[in-house]
């Protein structure tokens, strides 16, 4: 699970502006501990894990903020193999459940939260397996 609890980003790489230089310290609706991602507005950009063995069926997470292009996709290797595009407009963070293909079972994947949207924002918290 990633919490984002650390004063940088541990075992995940920023890359643009979106997602700055370590998670946010700002209080949201929801969320779980001090820190939370946060995709800010005027600036687009990615920010990607470490590979990570798929240990479920599913990836949840908690999710906020304004959507447009803005979102989470799994990748196994160059290819995307789950991705949940944000379309809430809300300001509390709400769990969502992002299903796997059965094949990603076991596999070492690289999660990615990205921002491409310079009008949007993107709350993002406790990303868990599950299943």
């Amino acid at each position: 699970s990633a919490n984002f609890e650390e004063r940088r980003w541990v075992g995940w790489t920023a890359a643009g502006g979106a997602f700055g230089a370590a998670p946010a310290r700002v209080r949201r609706g929801g969320m779980q501990g001090q820190g939370i991602v946060h995709g800010r507005r005027k600036a687009r950009g990615t920010l990607t894990s470490a590979p990570v063995p798929v240990q479920g069926e599913a990836l949840t997470f908690l999710v906020g903020g304004r959507g447009g292009r803005t979102g989470v996709r799994v990748r196994l290797g160059d290819r995307v193999i789950a991705r949940w595009p944000h379309r809430s407009r809300r300001g509390q963070l709400t769990r969502v459940r992002l299903e796997l293909p059965p094949e990603a079972r076991g596999q070492a994947v690289t999660i990615q939260v990205f921002d491409d949207d310079p009008k949007g924002d993107l709350w993002l918290d406790d990303l868990r397996w599950q299943g």
